[in-house]
């Protein structure tokens, strides 16, 4: 039977809002959980409820007390990254690839965003199967490609890999160079559009691709560096203009996906993993 979209001015259960912060309860929720959070997004006082409670569930852990050691005196309990970064999209319309990478150079919202989005539990927890498939087929060099605050790479350093980062220089590089220092890791850090990409034995891009003009492209590219394994996301979760104008709206998943696969077994390459969350290539 259909699942109809709930009203967009329905003030969703305390119930949903809480399972939007549990990843896996999302994906076992199916359409309907997908739906719950459209309505999530789209209600001003569902939105604020959601932030509230995924502070909460966040406040007290590691990587929102590093973002406020970083920050000092500069910190906000209780910003709204998100909506920040979606308002400053809107209001500059970034219409050209170039556009699009200075809004990124300077997003510094997407320090609380990203923070809050690993430890509040509405992402997917993905180092331990990084890891698993770095172990898998014998990876030794791994690049974070798109790291934003590098937290999943920060993960596999401490698992023994040889991570380099790599996304636009600006406030999550920053920020992330600082996390290395801190703790006196030497893992390189370069930058989207001035150092090349480098060959490395595993490659992932996650959370990523929705934000690129070109995924398909990006892939192929990312699929010609990766000596071993390619993982990355094309995420299929419903989202919203309101808080994702970020995820460029003129690419449908599925066809997404399906490109990226025409193109990545023309190179040779082997799917392993066909999951939209964490898709595996391996040569």
């Amino acid at each position: 039977m259909a699942v109809e979209a709930p009203a967009h001015h329905r003030h969703v259960s305390t119930a949903a809002i809480e399972r939007a912060l549990d990843h896996e309860a999302m994906q076992r929720g199916g359409v309907e959980a997908a739906w719950e959070w459209l309505a999530i997004t789209e209600c001003k006082l569902c939105w604020s409820e959601f932030n509230l409670r995924r502070w909460s569930h966040a406040s007290d852990s590691p990587e929102i007390q590093e973002l406020r050691d970083y920050l000092g005196a500069n910190f906000e309990e209780g910003r709204d990254g998100t909506m920040a970064l979606a308002e400053r999209w809107r209001a500059l319309a970034p219409a050209t690839p170039e556009d699009i990478a200075a809004f990124y150079r300077q997003a510094d919202d997407y320090l609380y965003d990203l923070a809050l989005f690993h430890a509040s539990g509405e992402r997917r927890s993905y180092p331990a199967d990084l890891a698993a498939q770095a172990r898998a087929y014998g990876c030794r060099s791994v690049l974070d490609f798109g790291c934003g605050i590098g937290t999943d790479g920060l993960s596999l350093i401490a698992q023994g890999l040889d991570v380099t980062f790599m996304d636009y220089r600006g406030p999550l590089t920053r920020y992330l160079e600082w996390r290395l220092e801190r703790r006196m890791l030497g893992a390189p850090v370069l930058y989207v559009g001035d150092d090349a990409i480098p060959e490395a034995d595993m490659i992932y891009a996650l959370d990523v691709f929705e934000h690129l003009p070109e995924p398909e492209t990006m892939a192929e590219v990312l699929a010609r560096k990766a000596r071993k394994v390619l993982v990355y996301n094309v995420l299929f979760r419903v989202d919203s203009d309101t808080i994702c104008p970020m995820h460029l709206p003129n690419h449908d998943p599925v066809r997404t996906a399906h490109a990226i696969e025409d193109r990545l077994r023309a190179l040779g390459l082997t799917l392993r993993s066909d999951d939209p969350l964490f898709t595996v290539w391996t040569r």
